[in-house]
């Protein structure tokens, strides 16, 4: 090894998400190094004669930079930050809640022969997620009840702001519009829906851990009720609290396919961030007619014949 090379530390990292977990933007995490560091990369300092070792010394810039990157990928993806343990979220399907999960991940930044030399870090991610794909739970609200064009969500920024600004696109897309009301805790959810009163034709729950407090979820239902308004949210067990409709991944199998599906695209030669992020294919759509009924919908055939699970 020569003195003063720089390392290609290279991690094609495929990330599940599950429920809460929100589904990074491949074009922001590709960027990320590019953004930080204007394409300089990450440098190490140059190793003393006459007998460089593989010992890997930062400079004191680049550590500071990937504290940085640490905490935008952190931001930006919704789970791990880089070191050996990290905490999550999966999805209890039984319950419609996230469950907090803490695992190791192990060494993730590791040199490599074969990349040494090139000066620079190349860090690519792809994977998927169990969220439903935004376009099919707009599309169902619209179907359930054709009057609806404002459709009112609550979301934490830090967790779903990425999710909102995808969904306010499509929803424009669809000839609709996204009121979305920005929380911090569950407590704030009373009066950010308060504050869409009036103002909206269905609510949605987004996958979002702060949202997802039972409190928030419980006047979410209660709001729905008040209101006369269509509630989709996403999973079986929120519809039997009284929610009208339920749209949630179908299958946890398909979706370890999926990953697996990405897995053997990146071990053909595929790059990472070529592989598009992906959603949940096989879907579970609950209906509760007694709901539907109390808020005056008519639920059409279409929806019906579609539905895994009607409650009547």
């Amino acid at each position: 090894m020569k003195v003063g090379l720089r390392a290609v530390l290279s991690l094609p990292l495929i990330l599940l998400l599950a429920g809460s977990i929100r589904l990074a933007d491949a074009a922001d995490l590709k960027n990320a190094i590019r953004n930080l560091h204007g394409g300089q990369g990450i440098l190490l300092e140059p190793l003393p004669l006459p007998f460089p070792s593989q010992e890997s010394r930062f400079q004191a810039s680049s550590l500071q930079r990937l504290d940085q990157l640490n905490s935008q990928l952190t931001s930006a993806i919704g789970v791990p930050s880089f070191n050996s343990s990290v905490t999550g979220f999966t999805f209890d399907i039984e319950c419609g809640v996230p469950v907090r999960t803490t695992e190791s991940l192990g060494t993730l930044l590791t040199e490599r022969a074969t990349t040494l030399g090139a000066r620079k870090l190349d860090l690519t991610f792809t994977g998927g997620s169990m969220n439903v794909p935004i376009e099919q739970q707009i599309a169902l609200l619209k179907k359930a009840s054709p009057q609806v064009r404002r459709i009112g969500v609550i979301y934490d920024p830090s967790k779903t702001g990425f999710l909102v600004k995808q969904a306010e696109r499509i929803a424009r897309d669809q000839g609709v519009r996204l009121l979305a009301k920005a929380i911090a805790s569950p407590k704030d959810s009373f009066a950010a829906l308060d504050a869409t009163q009036g103002e909206i034709d269905a609510l949605w729950i987004l996958p979002d851990v702060t949202v997802l407090a039972p409190e928030s979820v419980q006047y979410m239902l209660l709001f729905s009720f008040r209101n006369r308004i269509p509630l989709l949210c996403l999973s079986e067990n929120q519809a039997r609290m009284g929610a009208p409709f339920g749209l949630s991944f179908g299958s946890g199998r398909d979706i370890g396919i999926q990953a697996g599906e990405i897995a053997n695209e990146i071990l053909s030669g595929r790059r990472a961030e070529e592989i598009p992020f992906t959603t949940a294919r096989r879907l579970k759509l609950t209906v509760n007619l007694k709901t539907a009924g109390k808020l005056g919908l008519q639920v059409p055939k279409e929806i019906l014949d579609r539905a895994d699970v009607v409650i009547r």
